[in-house]
């Protein structure tokens, strides 16, 4: 049983998303602009279909049509396909697409000290440069003309 809660504890910790999240368990119904999980929560009804698992048990999510998950002018299609992000997400200097194709040809950021900017636009750590990982997603990243240079003592 301890096991349960744990895992229980862990995928809430690890759902974690940018929404304010106000959910409430209920007997009754939920109200009218609420959407009942099948595990008796409420949240609010537009983050039912919108590829995120805002219930405990994920049935916001189950049964949804894949052309409803990313309509409209304020959701953005990540080039996978299957993730679905709001569009103010869109090239604002974090992931949230898994191919990270919401940062890619971002031209407005300034990287810090510490990064590199990769000729999509996306900025990485400068410890990710030739590390045999494609960060940037275009191959700059791992050319050898970008490899920061050794000191000589």
């Amino acid at each position: 049983m301890k096991g349960f809660f744990l895992v229980l504890l862990v995928g809430f910790v690890a759902a974690g998303s940018r929404k304010e999240r106000s959910r409430t368990q209920r007997a009754a119904a939920c109200a009218e602009d609420e959407f009942q999980c099948k595990n008796g929560e409420c949240i609010q009804e537009e983050w039912t279909c919108d590829t995120e698992n805002d219930c405990f048990d994920a049935s916001d999510e189950a049964g949804c049509p894949s052309a409803s998950r990313c309509t409209g002018a304020h959701q953005f299609r990540c080039t996978s396909g299957s993730d679905c992000i709001p569009v103010e997400y869109r090239c604002d200097g974090t992931i949230d697409c898994r191919d990270r194709s919401d940062e890619v040809g971002c031209s407005m950021f300034q990287c810090t000290g510490g990064e590199a900017k990769c000729d999509n636009g996306i900025c990485v750590e400068q410890s990710q440069l030739c590390n045999g990982h494609n960060d940037c997603l275009d191959g700059w990243d791992e050319n050898a003309a970008n490899c920061p240079k050794p000191t000589s003592a």
